[in-house]
């Protein structure tokens, strides 16, 4: 039956049904008090690797190599889903550092808005209006 489906069902009502059981699964962890950053598999994931932990190894990179200090601002082009942001929300500091990040994806940025700066109000994300092929959806 599934198979089926996924072979004959219209893209459109697929992709609908996909964002409802990523809907309800974003609802129940915020119900459950569960703070989890990992962005929903329907939005788009630029870069290949485990989100998180690709995060990680730059934290360290930025830490390391670039010596990155709690009250400096951090401009992040082209932000995505925030992978390079959720670390830092625990190194900026709150009255001192700020992260800005941008990003031509409408979608990443409002799911960063509502997740990242919601509770971290010195990251802001904004949406960069601009077209590219590889990027642009309609």
């Amino acid at each position: 039956m599934i198979s089926f489906f996924r072979e004959n069902a219209p893209a459109p009502l697929k992709g609908a049904l996909r964002r409802m059981a990523y809907l309800v699964l974003e609802t129940g962890a915020a119900l459950s008090g569960r703070e989890d950053f990992t962005p929903p598999g329907w939005l788009p994931l630029i870069g290949d690797g485990d989100f998180k932990g690709v995060g990680e190894e730059f934290f360290r990179y930025f830490l390391d190599w670039g010596g990155l200090q709690p009250d400096e601002a951090v401009l992040d082009v082209g932000c995505g889903l925030g992978r390079m942001a959720l670390p830092l929300t625990r190194h900026l500091d709150p009255d001192r550092g700020h992260y800005s990040g941008f990003d031509i994806d409408d979608r990443a940025i409002r799911w960063c808005q509502r997740r990242i700066s919601k509770r971290h109000p010195h990251f802001q994300f904004q949406h960069a209006d601009l077209f590219s092929r590889e990027y642009h959806l309609t």
